[in-house]
Protein backbone atom coordinates (compact mmCIF):
# COMPACT_ATOMS: atom_id res chain seq x y z
CA UNK A 1 0.00 0.00 0.00
CA UNK A 2 1.54 3.64 -0.85
CA UNK A 3 0.09 6.83 0.41
CA UNK A 4 -1.14 8.49 -3.00
CA UNK A 5 1.23 8.41 -5.36
CA UNK A 6 4.52 8.62 -2.47
CA UNK A 7 6.11 5.40 -3.02
CA UNK A 8 6.79 5.89 -6.77
CA UNK A 9 8.39 9.16 -7.03
CA UNK A 10 11.90 9.49 -8.21
CA UNK A 11 12.47 12.88 -7.16
CA UNK A 12 10.69 12.93 -3.87
CA UNK A 13 13.51 9.77 -2.96
CA UNK A 14 16.58 12.21 -3.97
CA UNK A 15 15.25 15.07 -1.77
CA UNK A 16 15.69 13.05 0.89
CA UNK A 17 18.57 11.48 0.18
CA UNK A 18 19.82 15.65 0.14
CA UNK A 19 18.12 16.26 3.15
CA UNK A 20 20.92 18.05 5.57
CA UNK A 21 19.13 21.35 6.83
CA UNK A 22 16.10 21.96 8.70
CA UNK A 23 15.34 24.06 5.33
CA UNK A 24 15.41 21.51 3.14
CA UNK A 25 13.85 19.09 5.87
CA UNK A 26 10.73 21.23 6.05
CA UNK A 27 11.04 21.24 2.29
CA UNK A 28 10.32 18.05 1.83
CA UNK A 29 7.71 17.88 4.57
CA UNK A 30 5.62 20.29 3.25
CA UNK A 31 5.28 17.98 -0.38
CA UNK A 32 4.38 15.24 2.11
CA UNK A 33 0.09 14.37 2.79
CA UNK A 34 0.72 14.68 6.59
CA UNK A 35 -2.28 14.50 8.99
CA UNK A 36 -2.65 17.80 11.02
CA UNK A 37 -0.81 17.18 14.36
CA UNK A 38 -2.57 16.21 17.60
CA UNK A 39 -2.79 13.75 20.29
CA UNK A 40 -5.82 12.23 18.82
CA UNK A 41 -4.68 10.92 16.19
CA UNK A 42 -2.57 7.84 17.83
CA UNK A 43 -4.32 5.76 20.47
CA UNK A 44 -2.81 2.73 21.01
CA UNK A 45 -5.56 0.75 22.39
CA UNK A 46 -7.68 1.65 19.00
CA UNK A 47 -5.32 2.85 16.82
CA UNK A 48 -7.96 3.44 13.93
CA UNK A 49 -9.68 6.08 15.82
CA UNK A 50 -10.06 9.28 13.95
CA UNK A 51 -7.09 7.54 11.40
CA UNK A 52 -7.24 10.18 8.37
CA UNK A 53 -6.91 7.40 5.42
CA UNK A 54 -4.71 8.51 2.58
CA UNK A 55 -2.60 10.51 4.86
CA UNK A 56 1.05 9.80 7.07
CA UNK A 57 0.70 10.45 10.03
CA UNK A 58 3.48 11.18 13.71
CA UNK A 59 2.83 7.93 15.71
CA UNK A 60 5.23 7.41 18.81
CA UNK A 61 8.85 5.68 18.25
CA UNK A 62 8.30 2.14 19.70
CA UNK A 63 4.55 2.90 19.48
CA UNK A 64 4.90 4.05 23.06
CA UNK A 65 3.41 7.64 23.89
CA UNK A 66 6.09 7.32 27.29
CA UNK A 67 9.27 7.52 25.40
CA UNK A 68 10.97 10.42 25.70
CA UNK A 69 12.40 9.13 29.29
CA UNK A 70 14.00 6.46 27.86
CA UNK A 71 15.13 7.69 24.39
CA UNK A 72 16.61 10.90 26.43
CA UNK A 73 19.18 9.13 28.56
CA UNK A 74 22.77 9.46 26.77
CA UNK A 75 24.40 12.13 28.22
CA UNK A 76 26.91 12.72 25.30
CA UNK A 77 26.04 13.29 21.74
CA UNK A 78 29.15 10.53 20.63
CA UNK A 79 27.50 7.62 22.86
CA UNK A 80 24.58 7.30 20.73
CA UNK A 81 26.53 7.41 17.44
CA UNK A 82 28.70 4.20 19.08
CA UNK A 83 25.46 2.73 19.32
CA UNK A 84 24.50 3.25 15.57
CA UNK A 85 28.05 2.03 14.28
CA UNK A 86 27.70 -0.88 16.19
CA UNK A 87 24.41 -1.91 14.81
CA UNK A 88 25.99 -1.00 11.58
CA UNK A 89 28.40 -3.77 12.59
CA UNK A 90 25.71 -6.00 13.04
CA UNK A 91 24.08 -5.28 9.86
CA UNK A 92 27.18 -6.44 8.00
CA UNK A 93 27.44 -10.07 10.38
CA UNK A 94 23.90 -11.07 9.67
CA UNK A 95 24.18 -10.43 5.97
CA UNK A 96 27.07 -12.84 6.20
CA UNK A 97 25.18 -15.31 8.60
CA UNK A 98 21.64 -15.00 6.48
CA UNK A 99 24.38 -15.92 3.11
CA UNK A 100 25.36 -19.17 5.33
CA UNK A 101 22.25 -20.10 6.18
CA UNK A 102 21.26 -20.01 2.11
CA UNK A 103 23.85 -22.83 0.99
CA UNK A 104 23.91 -24.47 4.66
CA UNK A 105 20.93 -24.27 6.87
CA UNK A 106 22.09 -26.43 9.20
CA UNK A 107 25.28 -24.41 9.94
CA UNK A 108 25.53 -23.93 13.82
CA UNK A 109 25.53 -19.85 14.73
CA UNK A 110 28.57 -18.17 16.34
CA UNK A 111 28.64 -18.11 19.60
CA UNK A 112 29.88 -14.75 19.60
CA UNK A 113 30.59 -11.38 17.13
CA UNK A 114 34.17 -12.04 16.95
CA UNK A 115 33.88 -15.69 16.37
CA UNK A 116 31.64 -14.61 13.31
CA UNK A 117 34.21 -12.10 12.16
CA UNK A 118 36.73 -14.50 12.08
CA UNK A 119 34.20 -17.34 10.45
CA UNK A 120 32.81 -14.80 7.35
CA UNK A 121 35.66 -12.54 7.43
CA UNK A 122 38.28 -14.34 7.82
CA UNK A 123 39.68 -11.41 10.24
CA UNK A 124 41.08 -10.99 13.92
CA UNK A 125 40.73 -8.98 16.78
CA UNK A 126 41.83 -5.63 15.38
CA UNK A 127 44.49 -5.06 18.41
CA UNK A 128 46.19 -8.52 16.49
CA UNK A 129 46.86 -7.07 13.64
CA UNK A 130 50.05 -5.62 11.84
CA UNK A 131 49.22 -2.85 9.11
CA UNK A 132 49.57 -3.61 5.71
CA UNK A 133 49.11 -7.34 6.20
CA UNK A 134 46.82 -9.57 4.32
CA UNK A 135 44.11 -9.01 7.68
CA UNK A 136 45.26 -5.61 7.59
CA UNK A 137 44.06 -5.34 4.26
CA UNK A 138 40.28 -7.09 4.76
CA UNK A 139 39.41 -5.26 7.56
CA UNK A 140 40.05 -1.76 5.93
CA UNK A 141 37.97 -2.85 2.71
CA UNK A 142 35.58 -3.75 5.47
CA UNK A 143 35.41 -0.67 6.97
CA UNK A 144 34.60 1.18 3.98
CA UNK A 145 31.19 -0.48 4.24
CA UNK A 146 30.34 1.68 7.35
CA UNK A 147 30.50 5.26 7.18
CA UNK A 148 29.92 8.51 9.95
CA UNK A 149 29.83 11.29 8.17
CA UNK A 150 29.87 14.51 10.05
CA UNK A 151 29.40 17.82 7.95
CA UNK A 152 28.27 21.60 8.91
CA UNK A 153 26.45 22.40 6.09
CA UNK A 154 26.69 25.55 4.12
CA UNK A 155 25.08 28.20 6.11
CA UNK A 156 24.91 26.78 9.60
CA UNK A 157 26.25 27.93 12.34
CA UNK A 158 29.81 27.03 13.80
CA UNK A 159 27.98 23.97 16.16
CA UNK A 160 25.28 23.37 14.26
CA UNK A 161 26.44 20.07 12.37
CA UNK A 162 24.43 17.01 9.85
CA UNK A 163 25.74 13.67 11.57
CA UNK A 164 24.88 10.60 9.19
CA UNK A 165 25.54 6.72 9.74
CA UNK A 166 25.63 4.68 6.51
CA UNK A 167 26.28 0.84 6.34
CA UNK A 168 26.16 -1.66 3.32
CA UNK A 169 24.83 -4.81 5.57
CA UNK A 170 21.46 -6.25 4.98
CA UNK A 171 18.86 -3.39 6.07
CA UNK A 172 15.83 -4.32 6.52
CA UNK A 173 12.27 -4.83 4.02
CA UNK A 174 9.57 -2.01 4.44
CA UNK A 175 7.41 -4.15 6.43
CA UNK A 176 9.89 -4.75 9.51
CA UNK A 177 11.55 -0.80 9.57
CA UNK A 178 9.09 -0.14 11.86
CA UNK A 179 9.33 -3.43 14.26
CA UNK A 180 13.43 -3.26 14.22
CA UNK A 181 14.48 0.06 13.36
CA UNK A 182 12.13 2.16 14.94
CA UNK A 183 11.11 -0.02 17.69
CA UNK A 184 11.92 0.92 21.15
CA UNK A 185 13.32 -1.83 23.88
CA UNK A 186 12.09 -4.58 21.25
CA UNK A 187 14.61 -6.72 20.26
CA UNK A 188 15.05 -9.70 17.76
CA UNK A 189 19.02 -10.50 18.83
CA UNK A 190 18.16 -12.36 21.73
CA UNK A 191 18.61 -15.80 20.36
CA UNK A 192 21.25 -14.76 18.28
CA UNK A 193 24.83 -14.92 20.12
CA UNK A 194 26.74 -13.35 17.15
CA UNK A 195 24.99 -10.42 17.53
CA UNK A 196 26.10 -7.00 20.03
CA UNK A 197 23.39 -5.68 21.63
CA UNK A 198 20.37 -6.91 22.82
CA UNK A 199 17.83 -4.20 24.63
CA UNK A 200 16.56 -2.37 21.72
CA UNK A 201 17.48 0.64 23.05
CA UNK A 202 20.67 2.42 22.41
CA UNK A 203 20.99 3.79 18.84
CA UNK A 204 17.59 5.56 19.65
CA UNK A 205 19.32 8.16 21.92
CA UNK A 206 20.57 9.56 18.51
CA UNK A 207 17.25 11.28 18.17
CA UNK A 208 17.35 13.56 21.62
CA UNK A 209 20.63 14.39 20.31
CA UNK A 210 18.81 16.10 17.44
CA UNK A 211 17.76 19.48 17.60
CA UNK A 212 15.78 19.30 14.58
CA UNK A 213 14.65 16.43 12.67
CA UNK A 214 15.83 12.61 11.74
CA UNK A 215 15.71 10.74 9.22
CA UNK A 216 15.88 6.91 8.05
CA UNK A 217 16.05 4.69 5.00
CA UNK A 218 16.97 1.05 4.96
CA UNK A 219 16.90 -1.22 1.99
CA UNK A 220 17.58 -5.14 2.15
CA UNK A 221 20.15 -6.64 0.70
CA UNK A 222 18.92 -8.43 -2.72
CA UNK A 223 21.10 -11.80 -1.96
CA UNK A 224 18.60 -12.31 1.13
CA UNK A 225 15.52 -10.53 0.88
CA UNK A 226 13.56 -13.61 1.38
CA UNK A 227 11.13 -12.44 -1.56
CA UNK A 228 9.78 -10.15 0.48
CA UNK A 229 9.41 -6.49 -0.76
CA UNK A 230 12.62 -5.23 -2.07
CA UNK A 231 11.67 -1.44 -1.93
CA UNK A 232 13.19 1.03 0.48
CA UNK A 233 11.35 1.77 3.39
CA UNK A 234 12.12 5.16 4.96
CA UNK A 235 10.57 8.16 7.72
CA UNK A 236 11.22 11.22 9.77
CA UNK A 237 11.50 10.96 13.25
CA UNK A 238 10.93 14.24 15.34
CA UNK A 239 10.17 15.54 18.78
CA UNK A 240 6.39 16.19 19.52
CA UNK A 241 5.43 18.34 21.91
CA UNK A 242 1.36 17.67 22.37
CA UNK A 243 -1.15 20.88 22.53
CA UNK A 244 -2.34 21.34 25.92
CA UNK A 245 -0.30 17.92 27.26
CA UNK A 246 2.77 17.64 29.48
CA UNK A 247 4.27 14.71 27.97
CA UNK A 248 5.70 15.22 24.87
CA UNK A 249 7.53 12.16 22.55
CA UNK A 250 9.37 11.01 19.74
CA UNK A 251 7.83 10.04 16.48
CA UNK A 252 8.17 9.12 13.62
CA UNK A 253 6.05 9.34 10.01
CA UNK A 254 3.82 5.70 9.58
CA UNK A 255 1.28 5.32 6.82
CA UNK A 256 -0.60 3.57 8.17
CA UNK A 257 -2.28 2.58 11.94
CA UNK A 258 -0.19 -0.77 12.68
CA UNK A 259 3.26 1.65 12.16
CA UNK A 260 4.10 0.64 9.10
CA UNK A 261 6.54 2.91 7.50
CA UNK A 262 6.29 4.71 3.71
CA UNK A 263 8.53 2.88 1.16
CA UNK A 264 9.59 3.42 -2.37
CA UNK A 265 9.12 0.96 -4.95
CA UNK A 266 11.77 -1.22 -5.97
CA UNK A 267 12.05 0.93 -9.49
CA UNK A 268 12.35 3.95 -7.72
CA UNK A 269 15.22 2.78 -5.71
CA UNK A 270 16.58 1.41 -8.65
CA UNK A 271 16.32 4.69 -10.41
CA UNK A 272 17.82 6.90 -7.41
CA UNK A 273 21.09 4.35 -7.15
CA UNK A 274 19.83 3.59 -3.64
CA UNK A 275 22.16 0.74 -2.39
CA UNK A 276 21.40 -1.97 0.04
CA UNK A 277 22.05 -1.46 3.82
CA UNK A 278 20.53 1.74 6.31
CA UNK A 279 21.24 5.15 6.98
CA UNK A 280 20.79 7.39 9.60
CA UNK A 281 20.59 11.19 9.12
CA UNK A 282 20.18 13.81 12.28
CA UNK A 283 20.22 17.26 11.39
CA UNK A 284 21.57 19.80 13.63
CA UNK A 285 22.96 16.82 15.91
CA UNK A 286 24.17 18.14 19.07
CA UNK A 287 28.30 17.03 19.83
CA UNK A 288 28.48 19.49 22.60
CA UNK A 289 31.29 21.07 21.05
CA UNK A 290 32.21 24.00 18.57
CA UNK A 291 33.85 24.70 15.40
CA UNK A 292 37.20 23.13 15.62
CA UNK A 293 37.05 21.14 18.79
CA UNK A 294 34.65 18.63 17.05
CA UNK A 295 37.44 17.91 14.74
CA UNK A 296 40.07 17.55 17.20
CA UNK A 297 37.48 15.72 20.21
CA UNK A 298 35.35 13.42 17.73
CA UNK A 299 38.75 11.22 16.47
CA UNK A 300 40.05 10.71 20.02
CA UNK A 301 36.43 10.34 21.36
CA UNK A 302 34.90 7.64 18.83
CA UNK A 303 37.95 5.82 18.99
CA UNK A 304 38.01 5.66 23.18
CA UNK A 305 34.19 4.74 23.10
CA UNK A 306 34.72 1.86 20.63
CA UNK A 307 38.44 0.63 22.16
CA UNK A 308 38.64 -2.65 20.33
CA UNK A 309 35.53 -2.86 18.03
CA UNK A 310 34.94 -6.29 15.60
CA UNK A 311 35.00 -4.54 12.72
CA UNK A 312 36.21 -1.07 11.64
CA UNK A 313 34.63 2.11 9.81
CA UNK A 314 35.72 5.31 8.43
CA UNK A 315 35.72 8.71 9.82
CA UNK A 316 34.47 11.71 7.62
CA UNK A 317 34.81 14.35 9.79
CA UNK A 318 33.83 17.39 7.69
CA UNK A 319 35.53 16.52 4.74
CA UNK A 320 35.69 14.03 1.99
CA UNK A 321 38.95 12.24 2.93
CA UNK A 322 38.35 9.74 5.80
CA UNK A 323 40.35 8.14 8.98
CA UNK A 324 40.18 4.49 9.17
CA UNK A 325 38.87 4.01 12.61
CA UNK A 326 39.74 0.38 14.16
CA UNK A 327 39.64 1.96 17.93
CA UNK A 328 42.51 2.78 20.73
CA UNK A 329 43.46 -0.81 20.88
CA UNK A 330 44.61 -1.26 17.55
CA UNK A 331 46.35 1.92 17.44
CA UNK A 332 48.23 1.27 20.91
CA UNK A 333 49.43 -2.06 19.58
CA UNK A 334 50.32 -0.68 16.58
CA UNK A 335 52.85 1.75 17.80
CA UNK A 336 54.27 -0.66 20.13
CA UNK A 337 54.58 -2.84 17.44
CA UNK A 338 56.48 -0.33 15.13
CA UNK A 339 59.00 0.50 18.39
CA UNK A 340 59.56 -3.69 18.26
CA UNK A 341 60.18 -3.63 14.84
CA UNK A 342 62.65 -1.00 14.79
CA UNK A 343 64.69 -2.53 17.64
CA UNK A 344 63.69 0.02 20.37
CA UNK A 345 62.64 -0.81 23.74
CA UNK A 346 59.24 -0.78 24.85
CA UNK A 347 60.37 -1.61 28.94
CA UNK A 348 57.43 1.74 29.04
CA UNK A 349 54.40 -0.81 27.87
CA UNK A 350 52.81 -2.43 31.65
CA UNK A 351 49.64 -3.80 29.55
CA UNK A 352 48.96 -5.86 26.52
CA UNK A 353 45.71 -5.91 24.77
CA UNK A 354 44.38 -9.58 24.21
CA UNK A 355 40.66 -10.66 23.30
CA UNK A 356 38.48 -8.63 24.99
CA UNK A 357 35.17 -10.19 26.28
CA UNK A 358 32.09 -8.38 24.95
Amino acid sequence: MCVIDQCNRVELLRDLLQADTPTKIRALLAKLPIAPEGSEYFDRDDPKRKWVPGKLHWVPVGMQRGNAGRIQLANAGENPLAERLVNAMEGLIERARQRELLTNPSAPMPQSPREAVERYFNIPPLDQILERTPEWERARALSKLIRLRVSRPKGQAKDHFTVRIEDEGIGQTPDHVHKTLLSLSNSSKGDKPYMIGVFGQGGSSSYHGTRDHSWLISRRAPDVHGGENQGAGWSIVKHVFPKDRRDPYYAYLAMDEEGAVPYFTAEVADAANLAHGSTFTHIDYDLQHTGVSVVRNLYPAMNHLLFNPVLGYELYNQGDRPDPMFGNAYRLTFKINRIRKQGQSDDFVDKTFGPQRM
